[in-house]
């Protein structure tokens, strides 16, 4: 076995300054397009987080089967009606 020790290699001063260049401009870019989104284009964002948790579903309603005293159905399955207040109208008692 040899006791050589291994020779550092040196690299160029330009390279690492390339590489730190490249970084701080893409966080520049980052930063300049999360700006551009929240502070001055902001109804992007909100028509996306609308169009991701908002959704409109026609649910029919039912009032289900009406059974007599005995087990025997009276009234089928049928679409309920729709019930509307006006709370001028309303009473208060």
């Amino acid at each position: 076995m040899s006791s050589v020790a291994p020779a550092l290699v040196r690299l160029p001063v330009w390279r690492a300054r390339f590489v730190m260049a490249g970084l701080v401009g893409a966080f520049a870019v980052l930063a300049g397009r999360s700006l551009y989104l929240q502070a001055m284009h902001t109804d992007f964002l909100q028509e996306k987080g609308e169009a991701r948790y908002s959704r409109v579903l026609e649910v029919p309603g039912t009032r289900g089967r009406v059974l007599d005293r005995i087990g025997q159905g009276r009234l089928g399955d049928a679409e309920a009606g729709g019930l509307q207040l006006a709370r001028q109208r309303a009473q208060r008692g």
